[in-house]
């Protein structure tokens, strides 16, 4: 069996499209579910707020109802309102977020690329029973993997290398992969099919659809929305939203940051809540 150790990394906070220099939380759809940064659910009819898990960020499981964190030298888990638990940490790896409802992905890889099998260096820890079971670590883009957000009919891998960062969307029937150079953003919102992807990045654009023609950065542009099917290829959608903003997956509903505010845009109007960006 392999031995684990687990430290709390999740996602990077993202630099806002309309305030370049701050640093706020990110915004993501989870099935009808608005997240703050995996650690706090945003109730879009009343604005109110959620803590998903006490004590810090987290993951937050494909359905979000379920939520993991690491506090001090234990894995917390639990649904989400509910009841948690505790599971010891033996070993050394680091949670890169949830497989599916009953699992937690462990990457124990170097950061560099070593000869040894890559196999040896992955697992799935049952977040009930704290048991690790070997699983061939992904093939992602970059060598250095830093979150995992699953839905229903997919996964997307997150690395880094070289200062860049890389989205690779696993379907079953291909891979979609896009590097985010010079510094770009993408959300995610999974459905049964495939995806709804949110980006001032130009993805039919190659090598680096987030550059523009002068060589900077796209953010700041008006968020783009493609659709994935769950193989390799996107295809754009009708109608952008503002800077910033993340469609869900039915492409109805939109979030964005707005002047210290989260403000929900659906078919008929866009209703803003303030919330604290830190929590």
């Amino acid at each position: 069996m392999m031995a684990l150790w687990l430290l709390g990394c999740a996602h990077p906070t993202l630099p806002t499209t309309a305030a370049p220099d701050a640093v706020v939380p990110r915004l993501r759809w989870v099935g009808d579910a608005l997240l703050v940064d995996d650690a706090r659910r945003l109730d879009t009819a009343t604005g109110a707020v959620t803590l998903l898990l006490e004590g810090g960020p987290g993951w937050v499981s494909p359905s979000g109802e379920r939520a993991a964190g690491v506090r001090g030298d234990s894995l917390v888990t639990g649904v989400v309102g509910g009841a948690v638990q505790a599971v010891p940490l033996p070993g050394s790896g680091e949670v890169r977020g949830w497989w599916d409802e009953g699992h937690l992905f462990v990457d124990d890889r170097p950061s560099i690329p070593a000869d040894d099998p890559v196999e040896e260096h992955c697992a799935l820890l049952d977040v009930d029973t704290g048991e690790a079971v070997p699983l061939p670590c992904p093939d992602t883009s970059f060598w250095a993997t830093f979150g995992l957000d699953p839905g229903p009919s997919g996964r997307a891998w997150w690395s880094s290398g070289e200062g860049d960062v890389a989205v690779d969307l696993v379907g079953a029937a291909g891979t979609a992969s896009f590097i985010l150079y010079p510094g770009g953003e993408l959300s995610v919102a999974f459905d049964a099919t495939g995806a709804v992807l949110s980006t001032p990045c130009h993805l039919e654009a190659t090598p680096h659809p987030c550059q523009r023609e002068d060589g900077e950065s796209r953010l700041g542009e008006p968020t783009r929305r493609y659709r994935w099917d769950g193989g390799d290829t996107v295809t754009r959608l009708p109608g952008d939203l503002p800077a910033g903003a993340v469609s869900d997956a039915s492409g109805t509903r939109s979030a964005r940051w707005v002047d210290g505010a989260v403000c929900v845009a659906g078919p008929r109007r866009e209703r803003c809540f303030p919330l604290p960006r830190t929590w």
